[in-house]
């Protein structure tokens, strides 16, 4: 679903992810492993969406936002 020169955004520890396949290998090598996501609800329109959810960190569970932008059926950009 990614693009290939897509890029991901952390704008709360300064990241920026460029490219599908570094934004696939973040999540893969994440020290205890990626967080375990529940999608609460989306919304917008157009080549934008905004994805709510729940992540569990281990024993923490986080409120997350995501704003994905689309090229075509491709994921172009996210900022979490």
């Amino acid at each position: 679903m990614l693009a290939p020169d897509a890029i991901t955004r952390w704008p709360q520890s300064s990241q920026r992810i460029t490219g599908a396949m570094a934004c696939v290998r973040v999540y893969e090598n994440y020290p205890g492993g990626p967080p375990h996501y529940r999608l609460q609800r989306i919304t917008g329109s157009g080549d934008v969406r905004v994805a709510e959810l729940l992540a569990d960190y281990g024993e923490d569970g986080w409120h997350i936002v995501s704003v994905v932008e689309f090229d075509g059926a491709r994921i172009a950009r996210m900022t979490d």
